[in-house]
């Protein structure tokens, strides 16, 4: 019994909740994507089309999100931004990294384009 009662402290010890759960459903054509706090409740969810530029909207606004509570951003920044929510920086990390990865995708072929004209 004293063993068994030992091993239920130490599993209570390690079951601490993460602050934020992020799940990304990757797909060809559309990625889904879902951040919940450390009670379960849905933050923040969507879905975008998959294209390179998508997902390093959802990757760098994630990143963003889950960094920005943390210690060491808020010694980088003045108090005045750090107290700020996360989803200011993280809009602004997705719109950035959205518009530097379309103007380094190449563009689609006119054959791949021709599949969509009426």
């Amino acid at each position: 019994m004293k063993k068994v009662s030992r091993q239920l402290t130490n599993m209570e010890a390690v079951s601490d909740k993460p602050e934020m759960t992020v799940g990304l459903d990757l797909g060809d054509r559309y990625s889904h994507y879902c951040l919940l706090n450390a009670d379960g409740q849905v933050i923040e969810e969507g879905r975008m089309q998959s294209t390179e530029a998508a997902v390093a909207a959802i990757a760098s606004g994630t990143v963003v999100t889950l960094a920005w509570d943390t210690e060491a951003v808020k010694a980088f920044f003045p108090p005045i931004l750090a107290a700020r929510d996360a989803i200011f920086p993280a809009l602004a990390a997705a719109v950035i990294a959205m518009v530097v990865v379309s103007l380094f995708t190449p563009k689609p072929a006119p054959e791949q384009l021709a599949k969509f004209e009426s």
